[in-house]
């Protein structure tokens, strides 16, 4: 017999409790998650993000490019607004794609600043189209 032969007599299949496993847990917890109302984002507002991102992703590039010719005051700013510019189009990204599969009802993970800043939108959304109704009026 060798050591990486392992043979299991079950005759019966095993059910784990959901507490330990983590796997029935998460898909639990997708199966009870209602669809909550998505914030729409445009198709067109994507590509033109996708768009920039990539240009601002070209200016960190540029950047350490220039430092390592001949760095300036203007290099660095350029290294610097593309770094901040580059990570804060992701994280819109980010926050677009969490929306979309929380609203479709695949969420694997929750982020708390997400749900937070999705509050507000969605307060301020309500509380403008409230204020449109009121003027139309």
């Amino acid at each position: 017999m060798s050591i990486y032969s392992i043979t299991l007599n079950i005759k019966e299949p095993v059910e784990l409790p959901a507490k330990n496993n983590l796997l029935v847990r998460a898909m639990e917890k997708k199966s009870n998650d209602k669809p909550t109302s998505a914030l729409k984002i445009k198709a067109k507002v994507k590509i033109l993000a996708l768009i920039f991102s990539a240009i601002t992703l070209s200016w960190c590039f540029e950047g350490f490019r220039q430092i390592k010719t001949a760095p300036t005051l203007a290099h660095y700013g350029l290294l610097v607004v593309g770094i901040i510019s580059t990570a804060l189009l992701l994280w819109i990204q980010a926050f677009w794609i969490y929306i979309e599969e929380k609203s479709k009802g695949t969420l694997a993970k929750k982020v708390i600043h997400f749900d937070h800043l999705q509050e507000w939108l969605e307060k301020r959304t309500n509380m403008s189209d409230k204020g449109d109704k009121a003027n139309r009026d």
